[in-house]
């Protein structure tokens, strides 16, 4: 492939790759053979890519199945599961052995806590790695320096020598393998301070773990999601997610239930590892007059020097209209004042009051980081969290009307963004825009939806493995009134519908929740 056929196939890849492709002897050509066609391409300043077209073109079920059959079938022990990604880092020169990293994990939470920290060890000064999955709008978003995205040419450099080095060695690899070998190459490179971590999926089997050390583990808040993969109670999972602790490393853990701190417990004993509870009991939002403040005077973003665009590489590639589609966007950057015995008077940019529990694991950590000897001063912390961006999660993308988008696509996500609704806009005329995928257990979170909504619009998420609103709309019919279900054939069909309702009513507002795979439309119909 020719450098635009490259960055074509790597935007193309799958939102949430657990091993999406296979890579070396997948290949119809032997490393031989590519290594040729590299070399004559590089002549021409441009680099080969290339990778077994068959695998792209498989579901994201397929690829998660096969990427972690040895898991359901517990016939891997940990050391055999992460034998491919250490084959692969030794190949590269153990690249994650030159960083140091915070691991992050969990169910519901982990993206956002990410965010947290990587701004605010940006605003302390360091170099800062981010690595995250899914994406949202191009695969770039999941590998990040100091808040943004691996420019196109520098990605396709570092694939391209990650896939030769797995070539030439007749190796196989998953996709998620594959791309957390091009994240630990990237960040050794550019010889990152720090590097914040993002699980992909689980813990103890993720390519993520091949870390040998973290300075500090964090695990976030865990429920009943991938209960196919990684067990079917919250004791299994807490174990899964729990395999990222490290001998002797320190534990920051969201707290939760009892199952999952004796789950975590019990592990950081065995370790020798200290551990943490985070304690949002002593974060305090300060309210005025029954309201969260606002400041739209300053965005948040002027915070960090050098950035006088969208930062967080989330719209990076987004032209800015000179006319939205919706009369009002000024108010989108709102920010909750925040009182912490520590840490004093705070700002928080994300909205979603499940956002000062993550923020409360956040500030858990930097105590943690603090005590081992990484610098981070009170002003760093106030900037990062002022600063912070995190798309998609309890997302004000317009206020007249209001709308709210959150990928939240599990119950206990859902429930998260419920309560945060019910608190901060009970007496709002509530429009929901709901796509879910046919795996999760989707009746019950519906069900919940509509204890808040004027009307429900269904829509079927862009992928092979959405559930059809129209089917939904079927089973819903029989427990809820047919007048509040409405089905749309796209989400730009579902919002307008939703734009029009809104005009008849009082107070009115939209939240688009379900799924990940429609967070990326529904922005884009308000920044195009």
């Amino acid at each position: 492939m020719n450098y635009e056929e490259t960055i074509k196939y790597i935007h193309s890849l799958p939102r949430f790759s657990a091993a999406a492709a296979t890579c070396g002897a997948a290949t119809s050509e032997s490393g031989a053979d590519l290594a040729a066609k590299n070399k004559t391409a590089e002549k021409d300043g441009k680099f080969i890519f290339k990778t077994a077209r068959a695998d792209i073109e498989k579901s994201e079920a397929d690829a998660a199945d096969r990427d972690c059959g040895e898991i359901k079938s517990g016939k891997a022990d940990g050391a055999d599961r992460l034998s491919g990604i250490r084959k692969i880092m030794q190949l590269l020169g153990d690249p994650h052995k030159n960083v140091r990293f915070i691991h992050v994990a969990g169910t519901n939470g982990k993206g956002s806590t990410c965010a947290m920290l990587s701004f605010i060890l940006e605003a302390a000064g360091y170099k800062t790695g981010l690595f995250i999955s899914p994406y949202i709008h191009v695969f770039n978003e999941r590998i990040q320096i100091n808040n943004k995205n691996i420019s196109d040419e520098d990605l396709a450099l570092t694939a391209t020598e990650v896939r030769k080095k797995i070539d030439s060695a007749g190796l196989r690899c998953t996709q998620f393998e594959f791309n957390t070998a091009i994240a630990m190459v990237w960040f050794s490179k550019q010889k990152c301070d720090l590097v914040v971590l993002e699980v992909g999926m689980g813990g103890e089997f993720d390519a993520s773990n091949v870390i040998e050390k973290s300075e500090v583990s964090v695990i976030c808040h865990i429920g009943l999601d991938h209960t196919e993969i990684l067990g079917d109670t919250i004791e299994k999972i807490a174990a899964a997610k729990a395999g990222i602790i490290k001998k002797g490393c320190p534990v920051v853990l969201y707290k939760q239930e009892d199952a999952v701190f004796r789950i975590v417990k019990e592990v950081c004993d065995r370790s020798d590892s200290q551990l943490s509870i985070s304690e949002p009991e002593l974060l305090r939002e300060i309210h005025e007059q029954g309201k969260c403040p606002e400041n739209t005077s300053q965005d948040p973003e002027d915070l960090l020097p050098g950035n006088d665009e969208d930062v967080g590489g989330f719209n990076e590639h987004l032209k800015r209209p000179a006319q939205q589609r919706v009369p009002d966007n000024s108010k989108r950057y709102k920010l909750r004042r925040l009182y912490h015995p520590i840490f004093k008077d705070l700002e928080l940019s994300l909205m979603g009051n499940y956002q000062l529990e993550n923020a409360a694991v956040v500030l858990k950590t930097v105590e943690i980081l603090r005590a081992g000897g990484i610098a981070i001063g009170d002003e760093a912390v106030r900037v990062g969290l002022r600063s912070v961006r995190w798309p998609g999660r309890f997302e004000i993308l317009n206020d007249d009307p209001l709308f709210i988008v959150d990928g939240a696509h599990n119950p206990q996500g859902i429930h998260a963004v419920l309560s945060g609704l019910k608190e901060s806009y009970n007496d709002r005329s509530k429009i929901f825009i709901v796509g879910v995928l046919k795996d999760k257990d989707y009746i019950p979170m519906l069900c919940e939806i509509m204890n808040q909504a004027v009307c429900i619009i269904l829509v079927t998420p862009n992928s092979e493995r959405a559930a059809d609103a129209k089917l939904l709309a079927s089973q819903l019919e029989k427990i809820i009134s047919k007048n509040k279900i409405i089905v749309c054939d796209s989400i730009n069909e579902a919002i307008d519908r939703a734009l029009s309702i809104s005009n008849n009513m009082k107070d009115p507002m939209v939240i688009s929740l379900g799924s990940l795979y429609t967070v990326a439309e529904v922005r884009k119909y308000f920044m195009i």
